[in-house]
């Protein structure tokens, strides 16, 4: 049996709302198939935000146009009455989503002018499922982390993005480390847990003083198939 078998609730308003976060949706115009089942797993960690009074959310992608705000209706359920669903998009139709009462921005994520904007708040629960480019995902993290409240979580998913063929189109043919790379070298100096100043690199990657201040606002990071989870202190 799953170790996350027992965690139901945010998997059932992921399926009802179609979201292919579930374990199941439905693709515009085809059957329904099985997905990773993301969902159960954030439970874990998500609920204990939900007991918490958690009200602020931003999610970084609306969904395609055939599909869009499904993952909104999503944590609008699972956050319940109260709770500020924000999302960013580039796509001017996620201004339609103001008539479900979401709270939608358009821009780039790739652009640090709009993330700094986003920034100028505080959130509980952020989570990246935007253009999964590789600069846009650790640009979103460098420039959001810091806006999470204390306990607050940053997800970054489709981290596949990160292997295989998929490579070439997402690193936009720059030469840098990959995100999952960039998030294992936070985790190896989260682990280190003194605050030291950098060490040499580490399998060739070496972090920023900027990231370095990052290191020590986190409090763990949880690795799954296609995600991390980031927790603040």
């Amino acid at each position: 049996m799953s170790f996350f078998a027992d965690l139901n609730e945010l998997d059932r308003f992921g399926v009802e709302s179609n979201t292919n976060k579930a374990s199941s949706w439905v693709p515009p115009g085809r059957q329904r198939e099985s997905c990773e089942g993301l969902l159960k797993r954030y439970d874990f960690f998500l609920s204990r935000l939900r007991q918490q009074g958690a009200s602020r959310i931003l999610e970084l992608g609306a969904g395609p146009d055939d599909n869009i705000g499904a993952s909104l209706r999503m944590w609008k359920r699972y956050f319940r009455e109260g709770a500020e669903i924000h999302v960013a998009d580039n796509k001017p139709s996620a201004m339609n989503l103001r008539d479900e009462g979401f709270h939608p921005h358009v821009g780039d994520v790739g652009n640090i002018s709009f993330l700094n904007m986003l920034a100028r708040q505080t959130w509980d629960f952020v989570i990246d499922d935007a253009s999964h480019i590789w600069t846009h995902q650790i640009l979103a993290f460098r420039a959001l982390f810091p806006a999470l409240r204390s306990g607050g979580i940053f997800i970054c998913e489709d981290l596949c993005t990160s292997f295989g063929q998929m490579r070439a189109a997402y690193s936009q043919g720059f030469d840098m480390r990959d995100p999952v790379q960039y998030f294992m070298a936070l985790s190896r100096r989260t682990c280190d847990g003194r605050g030291r100043e950098p060490d040499p690199p580490h399998d060739g990657y070496a972090l920023s003083k900027a990231d370095f201040d990052l290191v020590g606002q986190i409090h763990m990071i949880a690795w799954m198939n296609n995600a991390a989870i980031v927790i603040k202190r």
